[in-house]
């Protein structure tokens, strides 16, 4: 990106894209309550946002490369925000699934364009500032994004702040629309939209880059933690008889840590390796999520946000960049699709997973028992690393 110009539409829709993420980790499993939905079935509508992305996101990543990253962008912001605006006349629990699952699609095209935007307009030397500031933005968004929704659902109810809402993503569009197209494109056709067996075929080739597999295991175990967040954490808080307004500060709250450790990770890479450092942000996420039924109260719940919010947010600079390097300018959005693919992957079935632990065991052992498999995936990632990373050291 050679104009500095063109930094703030790309940060503004750092901003304004992956904060629906917290967004609708705040309302839907909230509305889901207020439908008066089973437990489990609010984790299945949590989850259901990840079935499509989980299967599609790497073709998508294909059709990003082919038909330029800005064009899907456009088209999946203003699709996102008209979907949104229908929730609130969504009052079936199945109906209210399948509208989740296809915005669900939508929103992973728009994290995947904005990122695969990114890759292609950044050189190789500004990378890793390009990227730390992007990580920044989208993090102060969801800082911002659960604070105003709940402030709008405790005020004026869940229909204003769904509107809200997609007024929010809709800024996606706009943005986008200011951005010239980076790298190459084709004109765009039908054939480009379909998925191609090729595109499996490549991301099956790029998970045997050792530095590529142990991207798409962190990024799981990444996801894992915002599912939880966005699934049974707000139940959990609600259960305690906390208000839609204080949840969304808490979420805003780790989210505004993030974007701070998001910028601290540059000089902190020059004295601990990518791959450890992203392996020590992902466990501190991991445990202080996983000790939250430990509390009830404000203080140290905030703590233990906060906590968690700077392991996560050093972690996605850290993703982008080893991911980045790891792969040429002509299958980035490719690689950006495979691991959002894993991204959503880890939403559908953790909450799935959560949901049916806490139906046998209760809310508090399912935060438990997901806290002690996350800190041992970190443990075999840590092993995995010391063997292979003198093969791929460089990359990292």
């Amino acid at each position: 990106m050679q104009d500095r110009w063109l930094g703030v539409p790309v940060y503004v829709i750092g901003f304004f894209s992956l904060s629906m993420e917290p967004i609708f980790g705040l309302l839907i499993p909230l509305w889901a309550l207020k439908l008066e939905v089973s437990v489990p079935l609010v984790g299945l509508i949590v989850g259901g946002s990840g079935f499509l992305p989980a299967i599609l996101s790497i073709p998508m990543g294909g059709v990003a490369d082919r038909i330029g990253a800005r064009s899907l962008l456009l088209w999946a912001g203003a699709g996102t925000a008209l979907c949104t605006a229908l929730y609130p006349f969504w009052e079936n629990p199945w109906g209210l699934f399948v509208l989740h699952v296809i915005v669900g699609l939508l929103m992973a095209l728009v994290w995947i364009s904005s990122q695969a935007y990114v890759a292609k307009a950044g050189t190789d030397e500004m990378r890793p500032w390009l990227m730390g500031h992007f990580s920044s933005a989208t993090t102060l968004g969801a800082f911002a994004g659960p604070l105003v929704m709940g402030y709008l659902l405790d005020a004026w109810g869940f229909t204003v702040a769904f509107f809200g809402a997609s007024l929010w993503v809709l800024m996606v569009t706009l943005m986008a629309s200011l951005l010239p197209e980076a790298g190459k494109r084709s004109p765009l056709a039908w054939s480009d939209l379909r998925p191609r067996l090729r595109d499996f075929q490549q991301a099956a080739f790029l998970c045997t880059i050792p530095a590529i597999l142990f991207v798409i295991l962190c990024t799981f175990l990444r996801l894992s933690v915002f599912a939880i967040r966005s699934s049974y954490y707000p139940v959990y808080l609600r259960g305690v008889d906390f208000s839609a307004f204080t949840i969304g500060f808490l979420s805003a709250i780790s989210n505004f840590v993030s974007s701070f450790s998001a910028l601290a990770i540059a000089p902190l890479t020059r004295r601990i390796e990518q791959a450890r450092l992203l392996l020590l942000g992902l466990a501190l996420a991991s445990v202080s999520l996983a000790l939250t039924p430990a509390f009830n109260t404000f203080v140290p719940l905030l703590i233990l946000t906060a906590l968690s919010g700077a392991g996560i947010g050093a972690t996605l600079p850290l993703l982008l960049s080893i991911l980045a390097n790891a792969t040429g300018s002509e299958v980035r959005g490719l690689a950006v699709g495979l691991r959002t693919g894993t991204n959503r992957l880890s939403f559908a079935v953790v909450p799935i997973f959560l949901g049916f632990i806490t139906q046998q065991a209760g809310l508090a052992a399912g935060f438990y028992l997901i806290g002690f498999l996350q800190v041992v995936m970190v443990g075999g990632l840590f092993l995995y690393v010391g063997a292979f990373l003198l093969n791929y050291r460089e990359r990292m």
